[in-house]
């Protein structure tokens, strides 16, 4: 099942207060570096990341490479010439990458060197620090992260009411550990659930755990689940009771855990199994060695082009049964790890900045699963964000850095976070203005009460004494996303700020006010967040029912189908994000997704060089309901229509199940990933590649409507719904 990371403009983390002040006085960064200084770095960096993710020496699977990209910055920073450059090369990379060559030369090895190791990338795995559906792993060699693991067992367990079901285990485990049940109904839908928070290392003792679930209904099987991560788990003594609404407990009989029911994700060399205990690994055991193939997936060996002349770096490397080969001499590795050791991380300076770039451009340059569609200049990107690294000394001006680098990407899902600046929701407020981008003028879309001198339509002319268009391009080169979905980012960093802190504004009829931010944003949601009705469901005449997505669940969905067969006509409002993640509504439309548009990549090679792509339909809300939605439908769409609310646009559309009706959506969808750097930092980003179904480009694009809805200035005065209007004109003709 495709997970789709939730990012609603409620839940978004808002960015650090000061930022607004600083938009228009640094509109740019000034430089100060010479052009050596910035060769220099681009050579480090692209060696980096070929060697980092593409070279799979056992030495480079070892060390933190996000340390070492600190020391390789400070290192890099001392070569005064391009000898000395070179030398420095050498001097960081052949202790974890012994076979590369900067003399031109393809490394041959001996007769001893039997197995072939190379990298396979499902995305970007490594560096992330998080579990997800992307992984790095070594043909013939340990998975080199500790993403997560875990065994399953699904149980076939019949009961109508329910008073009790708990789980008791005991677990050891050297990383981290949890376990969940999850109850499931005849129709395989889930009811409820039950997991641990995790625990870290147990020092080799056995702890117990529970899981409780209290009252619960119409059961019909359920799913135990033992989780590990960053280190083994082993588990033992699991028992299982029901107890039913008459207080009578039952001990259910568990299968022993070398039977073939305890099933293993994502695969079955991470467990090891006795019938009483069974260890959840961290990494894979490499036991089966495969001799060399004669026809390998990729190309042996990478060459880069660097200032300094050619540097060759093998993409396979070959192992006998310990180690792979040609073994590095035990002091200089160790030496490196020392350097690399006494790097202290938690210190922030200018080279951390450089280091982050380095670190970021490389998951982008070799990952980012959109690279045809944004068709960027590489190395020109790798300047602009070290030029730019170069005056980022605190976190505060790095945050900056960061979200111009990663605004060329088009990508909504891009999001800068770091916990020591941001500033936590409770604590965001507002004017009490709500501003709309309409016909590309900002305006006065709505006010709260105690607010004088603005009307609902006033155009903004002026923002703290400067025109509106270069104050908001001022903000926009900080924001990653579609045209569209800039505008919803541009008016939040307008808006939101700390406690009493203001913007100046001027109206195109002369009107001047200063507007305090002393609204909480938390404590307003419905006004500055939600667009159109507020109402969950209503009936707009005797012909036309209405549905809002935003605020139904799937148990209202489901509850309300009746009530909605007896309309002709149903409006899907779906501006925002939908409540039901997994869309209960396909339900009760009888289509089956046939296309193929969500894309998994397999990056065998640097560069976009060598990928596999393997693309399949939509994965959620497969089960179809005996009962048929009966009704015309149109779907309504907005710019904040966002990720896993653009799938359900994208197959309404497809299918024609509905007349879309709105305005582009947001334009960034697919499993959100994100990479953890220095510094507490965190910048996610789409993972996954989603077309249209038809095949055609959806990136940065969005759902196009069937009927597109232009909002009038008397609309915003009168408070006219023109996306309800559109909706009802069309089901009523």
């Amino acid at each position: 099942m495709i997970n789709i990371a939730k990012q609603s403009l409620v839940k978004q983390c808002f960015k650090k207060t000061f930022i607004l002040s600083v938009f228009i006085l640094t509109s740019s960064f000034t430089f100060g570096q010479n052009a050596f200084e910035i060769q220099k770095l681009q050579d480090f960096a692209k060696l980096y990341g070929v060697v980092r993710y593409f070279h799979p020496s056992d030495e480079a699977s070892l060390i933190d490479w996000k340390a070492f990209a600190v020391h390789g910055v400070n290192e890099i920073s001392k070569a005064k010439t391009k000898q000395d450059f070179k030398e420095k090369l050498n001097e960081l990379f052949l202790p974890v990458a012994p076979s590369i060559s900067f003399t031109n030369n393809f490394y041959k090895w001996g007769s001893e060197a039997k197995y072939p190791v190379y990298w396979i990338h499902n995305g970007l795995g490594l560096d992330t620090n998080s579990s997800n559906m992307y992984s790095g792993e070594r043909f013939n060699k340990t998975r080199a992260n500790f993403s997560l693991k875990s065994a399953g067992l699904f149980l076939p367990f019949n009961i109508e009411k329910g008073k009790a079901i708990k789980l008791v285990y005991e677990v050891n485990t050297k990383g981290f550990s949890s376990g969940i049940i999850k109850l499931f109904d005849k129709n395989n839908k889930l009811i409820t659930h039950a997991v641990n928070s995790k625990i870290s290392n147990t020092g080799g003792q056995w702890e117990t755990r529970e899981l409780l679930i209290n009252n619960f209904n119409n059961l019909s099987r359920l799913l135990i689940g033992l989780f590990s991560e960053e280190g083994d788990s082993s588990f033992r003594n699991l028992k299982l009771t029901v107890t039913n609404v008459n207080n009578e407990t039952t001990t259910v009989n568990l299968p022993l855990f070398t039977y073939k029911n305890w099933f293993a994700e994502p695969k079955a060399d991470y467990l090891i199994r006795k019938e009483n205990q069974l260890t959840v690994l961290g990494m894979a055991r490499s036991e089966q060695l495969r001799k060399t193939e004669d026809n390998l997936p990729l190309n042996p060996f990478f060459t880069l082009h660097l200032s300094i002349g050619d540097v060759i770096v093998p993409t396979v490397v070959y192992a006998n049964k310990e180690q792979t080969l040609p073994i590095v001499k035990s002091q200089l590795f160790e030496r490196l790890q020392n350097k690399i050791a006494s790097i202290d991380k938690n210190e922030f300076n200018t080279n951390v900045s450089i280091a982050n770039i380095v670190v970021l451009w490389n998951a982008f340059r070799h990952f980012y699963p959109y690279f045809n569609e944004v068709n960027l200049d590489w190395d020109a990107l790798l300047s602009f964000g070290l030029e730019n690294a170069f005056n980022s000394s605190t976190k505060n001006e790095h945050s900056l850095t960061l979200e111009k680098f990663t605004e060329k990407f088009k990508d909504a899902h891009i999001n800068v976070r770091n916990k020591d600046i941001d500033t936590p929701i409770d604590d965001v407020y507002a004017t009490p203005v709500k501003f709309t981008i309409n016909d590309g003028e900002l305006t006065v879309k709505n006010l709260l009460h105690g607010v004088s001198g603005l009307e609902k339509g006033d155009v903004i002319k002026e923002i703290n004494g400067i025109p509106v268009n270069r104050f908001l391009d001022s903000i926009s080169q900080y924001i990653s996303g579609s045209k569209q979905w800039k505008e919803v980012r541009l008016l939040e960093r307008l808006n939101f700020g700390l406690k009493d802190s203001h913007i100046n504004v001027k109206t195109t009829l002369g009107k001047e006010m200063i507007l305090e931010r002393n609204v909480s944003y938390s404590r307003n949601l419905d006004f500055y967040s939600k667009a159109g009705t507020h109402d969950k469901y209503k009936e707009i005449n005797s012909s036309i029912f209405y549905i809002n997505l935003n605020q139904l669940s799937s148990k209202e969905v489901d509850s309300l189908i009746p009530t909605i067969n007896n309309y002709k006509g149903l409006i899907i409002d779906l501006r925002g994000y939908p409540k039901d993640r997994f869309h209960r509504i396909l339900s009760y439309l009888q289509v089956s997704d046939t296309a193929k548009w969500m894309c998994r990549q397999r990056f065998l090679e640097p560069e976009f060089n060598n990928i596999e792509e393997y693309c399949s339909g939509y994965g959620l809300n497969r089960h179809k309901s005996k009962t048929v939605l009966k009704t015309k439908n149109v779907l309504l769409v907005d710019k904040t229509t966002l990720s896993n609310a653009e799938f359900l646009a994208q197959y309404i559309k497809h299918y024609n199940l509905a007349t879309v009706i709105g305005k582009p959506t947001a334009g960034a969808n697919g499993n959100v990933n994100s990479i953890a750097l220095l510094g507490n930092f965190r910048v996610s980003f789409t993972g996954m590649k989603v077309k249209n179904p038809d095949g055609s480009q959806f990136h940065s694009i969005g759902v196009i409507p069937d009927v597109l809805v232009i909002e009038s200035v008397t609309d915003i005065k009168q408070d006219n719904d023109a996306f309800i209007n559109e909706a009802i004109k069309t089901l009523t003709h």
